[in-house]
């Protein structure tokens, strides 16, 4: 379903876009798109295996070091948003945020189960699914309502983050 999704963004794209700053045209942006891609992979495969060395060092709880890890991988989810959000582009950020959501949640949990059954403890699902679930709920009514994130609400948001972090971390 990802790749017929994907081709049907394609084929809807226009004769160009941007490449940064530059006009470019569909097959130049494909292009880079796939570097980045590869470039992507090849800094999440050192990141895991330097993190399991450091793991195997220390003794770390693998599901808390999944949650700091989880930390690589937000990083470009946030460089995307805050460079959408500098342009006025709030859409990008937003799109960015559900549409990683539900690809986490469907192709990258299918692909890692197809490879080997994944575990879950009772403690990472109440911790994990209810602040999903209110926070979903809450960016629907925001949308919904037209409310603006303020820096007070962000603020908010930054705070459940590192609680819900601290809560996972006692599980």
């Amino acid at each position: 379903m990802l790749v017929l999704y994907l081709g049907f963004i394609y084929k809807s794209l226009g004769k160009s876009g941007e490449c940064g700053d530059a006009h470019c045209t569909k097959r130049e942006a494909v292009i880079l798109t796939v570097f980045g891609g590869l470039a992507l992979v090849f800094g999440s495969y050192l990141l895991v295996n330097n993190t399991l060395v450091i793991v195997h060092s220390s003794g770390l709880n693998l599901f808390f070091v999944g949650l700091v890890m989880s930390f690589g991988a937000v990083i470009p989810e946030v460089a995307v948003s805050l460079l959408s959000a500098s342009r006025g582009e709030h859409e990008i950020s937003v799109g960015n945020i559900i549409g990683d959501n539900i690809i986490t949640a469907t192709l990258v949990l299918g692909l890692v189960s197809m490879i080997s059954p994944v575990e879950v403890s009772s403690g990472e699902v109440f911790s994990t699914i209810p602040f999903t679930i209110a926070f979903t709920g809450l960016v629907y009514l925001m949308h919904k309502y037209n409310w603006r994130v303020t820096r007070m609400n962000a603020l908010l948001f930054l705070f459940s983050a590192v609680g819900v972090l601290i809560i996972q971390s006692l599980i």
